[in-house]
């Protein structure tokens, strides 16, 4: 897979997420929890570094992943 197909993929990973972080924040039932720093985590935020982090493992996994 050349770097042009790998872009792609990536693009079309990050507006699935963005799909699903519309649909979360048009819904009127949006859980959250605060982090032990007291910020405000979403439930979507959650899914969505997951989606990410599953795609660049699978697809990159000599790459490291730094999270939230």
């Amino acid at each position: 897979m050349n770097i042009e197909q790998e872009f792609q993929g990536l693009i079309k990973v990050i507006e699935n997420a963005g799909k699903n972080a519309r649909a979360y924040f048009d819904a009127e039932d949006n859980e959250n929890e605060l982090k032990a720093d007291g910020s405000v985590v979403t439930k979507i935020d959650q899914e969505i570094e997951a989606i990410i982090i599953d795609h660049v493992r699978t697809h990159f996994p000599e790459d490291s992943i730094v999270g939230e």
